[in-house]
């Protein structure tokens, strides 16, 4: 009877222990639901892709660690900051609770965006998302904007911008996605385009649109770096080539 004691014991304190070691960005609050406490969060430039893995299907988290990025982009500079902001953007979208189905609604029409960038297959996605579109989704867009503003300038990146340089195709294909289901009344009914542009806060003129309002001002900023690539890093992808035709 006391060896089963001692293992119950022994075993309850490994549990503990355990619990301790991989969730220190708790709360220690063992009575109530355990809430992400910032102060026991730490990144830096060379733990960020860990932190991106264990927020993977875990908007809270990813929620938490975007507004201790935001706190702390004000503080880097350089490499350092368009690393915090590239993860910064890439967590708001896992955030949003969105991505994987966006990722999932894309993949059934992957064919047609393939060949060319299909602008259907992208209006029919982003308003079949629209329609899951939440609060969350809501706050991602204004995370997305707060992270991307030190590199914005009127409605476009710096040509210097470092983040802007770096950032790949499908980043900036997710986060003008999450933008758009934020600021666009309503894709569904008016496709995806220059129609979805009306009360959005953007504006197009020729190919260089410009935005009134952080995130309207972000979208032109992400659309202004697509349409006007010259390098073929946006067309060689199918969702950006697709938001490209969208407005062509």
């Amino acid at each position: 009877m006391a060896r089963r004691v001692w293992s119950v014991v022994c075993v309850s304190a490994l549990i503990a222990f355990t619990l301790a070691a991989c969730d220190d960005f708790f709360s220690t609050s063992w009575g109530e639901a355990r809430k992400y406490d910032l102060s026991k969060i730490k990144l830096t430039s060379g733990n960020l892709q860990e932190w991106k893995n264990k927020a993977v299907g875990n908007p809270e988290l990813a929620g938490k660690l975007v507004e201790k990025i935001i706190r702390e982009l004000d503080g880097k500079s350089g490499a350092e900051k368009a690393a915090f902001q590239d993860a910064g953007v890439d967590l708001a979208v896992e955030q949003s609770g969105i991505g994987t189905t966006i990722l999932d609604i894309a993949g059934k029409d992957m064919d047609k965006l393939v060949s060319g960038g299909d602008e259907d297959a992208i209006k029919g996605l982003l308003g079949t998302v629209q329609g899951k579109f939440g609060a969350k989704g809501y706050a991602a867009a204004e995370n997305i904007a707060a992270i991307a503003v030190g590199s914005v300038s009127g409605s476009s990146f710096a040509a210097d911008d470092l983040y802007a340089a770096q950032v790949s195709a499908a980043d900036v294909g997710m986060a003008v996605a999450v933008l758009a289901l934020s600021i666009m009344p309503d894709i569904n009914s008016k496709g995806f385009g220059k129609n979805s542009l009306d009360d959005s806060g953007v504006s197009l003129s020729g190919d260089t649109f410009s935005g009134s309002g952080s995130k309207a001002a972000t979208f032109a900023a992400y659309m202004n770096l697509i349409m006007k690539d010259n390098t073929g890093k946006f067309t060689g992808n199918p969702i950006t080539s697709g938001l490209k035709s969208a407005f062509e």
